[in-house]
């Protein structure tokens, strides 16, 4: 490693829902996290006006506020945010060293772990004045589901022809009272059900060999001008809102390399999990999730992604407990470095503010939770919580992979003493 490079502990690739979120969680775990924003800090959000379906704001907020709050708590969490884009990654390495990233084509960085959250990019039609009206919020939009409620009882439409842009012009039907959708081809992709649901709504028409050739408005949309591409045939049609509905393409190429990816270039997770295909490589986001696509469900996979991470690092911090244990022959270093693993685990608890012993077998660890200044003890002392449990299993519940409450009721995780202490303690491997 070169004297100029730097390494962290925990790397986000991306901003939007999805990063922040991983770098509020990642900073309370006291990861230490380093975001960089990508070529737009805030993601798809910052090309959206009003967002009414996020929890937690009732009159509703521009979707590059909300990003800018949620910038803000992360940046008061502890967690660095750096402006720039990762250009390429090595993780080579598979988790037994450090992964490194290049950022901007300059610099390169090493990390632990890495949280990707590069999102998804929408795709569009590419007209002037699609673009104009969608930078502007004059009614252009690739949500329909975001932005579907601001035009309740207009007349809006949809373009494509897949499973996509079937639901989101069954989801408007429901709001509006014409949907025209246009379709490039004599039929559509969608799945043959799809097709059904959508030609049996009465009020959604559907026009077939059509394409755009403008969005017709100024400040907002007022229709579209379409053209028959078998007769040439043009026709301006009435709309108040235009949404498009042709795809979504994952920012995944760089990771093509070393990340299993879906036919469509969305990152492959494992069930449940945010964890990749290499070890301590962890996707949240849009960048893994091509069904939802959603703030709130993004922010959900970015809060995943963060506890994985940390519950990677604390069992590979107890691995390496047990292997110094093993090379010094000696209970001390074995002493330290769980003690080190127990003290992240616990980094979002104030369990530790009671002493507690750990026996694990024949191993003890008494912790002094008074304050900053916790001690380490192998002695046989009275404690206001004992816990027990073997070291198997104890590494288990580090890793996430041993149910905490079934490991409580088994007998496998033994917790004795103060049980507001214990209940705590219950906690941080949950």
């Amino acid at each position: 490693m070169s004297a100029q490079q730097e390494h962290v502990k925990c790397l986000i690739i991306g901003s939007g829902p999805a990063g922040f979120t991983a770098a509020i969680y990642a900073s309370r775990a006291n990861l230490k996290p380093v975001l960089y924003t990508g070529a737009q800090a805030g993601g798809q959000l910052m090309e959206t006006t009003d967002v009414e379906n996020y929890p937690g704001y009732p009159d509703a907020v521009t979707g590059p506020k909300m990003m800018e709050d949620f910038q803000n708590q992360a940046t008061r969490m502890g967690c660095d945010i750096r402006y720039g884009t990762i250009t390429s990654v090595d993780f080579s390495s598979n988790g037994e060293g450090p992964h490194s990233v290049v950022i901007d084509e300059r610099e390169t960085v090493s990390a632990d772990t890495i949280i990707i959250s590069t999102g998804a990019s929408a795709k569009w039609l590419g007209l002037e004045s699609e673009i104009r009206l969608r930078d502007i919020g004059g009614g252009v939009s690739a949500c329909a589901v975001c932005d579907g409620f601001f035009y309740k009882g207009k007349t809006v439409c949809v373009i494509g022809a897949g499973d996509t842009a079937s639901e989101e012009a069954l989801y408007l039907a429901n709001l509006c009272p014409t949907v025209h959708m246009f379709v490039r081809r004599d039929e559509m992709r969608a799945s043959q059900v799809m097709r059904e649901r959508v030609k049996s709504k009465e009020n959604i028409i559907i026009h077939w060999n059509t394409e755009v050739e403008e969005v017709l408005g100024d400040q907002e949309v007022v229709g579209a001008r379409v053209f028959n591409n078998q007769t040439g045939e043009k026709t301006d049609i009435e709309l108040q809102g235009f949404f498009v509905a042709i795809g979504h393409k994952p920012n995944t190429d760089i990771f093509k390399d070393y990340l299993d990816l879906d036919s469509e270039g969305y990152i492959v997770t494992q069930a449940d999990s945010s964890r990749t295909n290499v070890e301590g490589v962890f996707a949240s986001g849009d960048a893994q999730d091509k069904i939802y696509r959603q703030a709130v469900t993004a922010a959900g996979t970015g809060c995943m992604a963060a506890l994985d991470a940390e519950r990677w690092l604390s069992h590979k911090e107890f691995i390496a407990a047990q292997e110094a244990a093993k090379n010094n022959n000696t209970g001390s270093m074995a002493v330290d470095s769980i003690l080190d693993a127990i003290k992240t685990k616990a980094a979002q608890s104030d369990a530790l503010g009671k002493t507690i012993k750990f026996n694990f077998g024949e191993e003890q660890i008494f912790i002094d939770g008074t304050g900053e200044s916790n001690t380490v003890s192998v002695a046989d002392t009275e404690a206001d919580c004992t816990v027990g449990v073997d070291l198997e299993d104890f590494k288990s519940l580090m890793k996430g992979d041993l149910n905490p409450m079934m490991a409580f009721m088994s007998g496998k995780l033994k917790i004795d003493g103060d049980m507001g202490v214990a209940m705590k303690l219950q906690s941080l491997f949950a």
